[in-house]
C-alpha cells in the first residue's frame, strides 16, 4: 500500500478502491431496475387517519364533569366545547382568540400588497379631449 507523507503530520496510508470498477450500464442486482419504483407503496398516509381522528373525537359527547367545568350543556360535543371556550376567552379580551374566530368565521384577511405602477397622463388627456367634443365643450 502507498504511503504519503504530509508535513508535519506524520505518514497516512492512501486507501485503494475495493472491489471491481463500475461498468456504464453495469447493474448490481440489488439495484433498482428501469421503470422500478425505490417506494412501491408511497409515503403511508398517516396524517389522514391523525385527521380522521381528530374529526371522530370532535363529535364525541363531553362527559357530564367537564362540561359542568366548562360551563357548557351536558350532551355538548367536543367542538361545541372547544368554541364555546374560545368565545368566552375572546369576549374576556384575549386578541389571539378573537383573531383566530375571526378567520374560522369569516375568513383571513387577505395580506396588503404593494403595487406600483406608471401612469400615462398623455391617454388620460386625449381621451378628456375626445369626451369634451361629444359633450360640445
Amino acid at each position: 500500500m502507498p504511503k504519503i507523507a504530509l508535513a508535519g503530520l506524520g505518514v497516512r496510508t492512501k486507501k485503494l478502491p475495493r472491489g471491481r470498477p463500475f461498468q456504464k450500464g453495469e447493474r448490481h442486482p440489488f439495484q433498482f431496475q428501469p421503470g422500478q419504483s425505490g417506494n412501491p407503496g408511497g409515503k403511508p398516509k398517516i396524517h389522514q387517519r391523525i385527521s380522521a381522528e381528530y374529526s371522530a373525537l370532535l363529535l364525541d359527547v363531553v362527559p357530564p364533569q367537564v362540561a359542568d367545568s366548562l360551563g357548557v350543556a351536558e350532551g355538548s360535543t367536543w367542538a361545541k366545547a372547544i368554541a364555546q371556550a374560545m368565545a368566552c376567552r375572546a369576549a374576556s379580551g384575549d386578541v389571539n382568540a378573537a383573531r383566530e374566530l375571526a378567520e374560522r368565521t369569516e375568513g383571513r384577511v387577505p395580506t396588503a400588497e404593494n403595487v406600483e405602477a406608471k401612469i400615462d397622463y398623455a391617454a388620460g388627456q386625449a381621451a378628456k379631449e375626445q369626451l369634451m367634443k361629444k359633450l360640445g365643450g
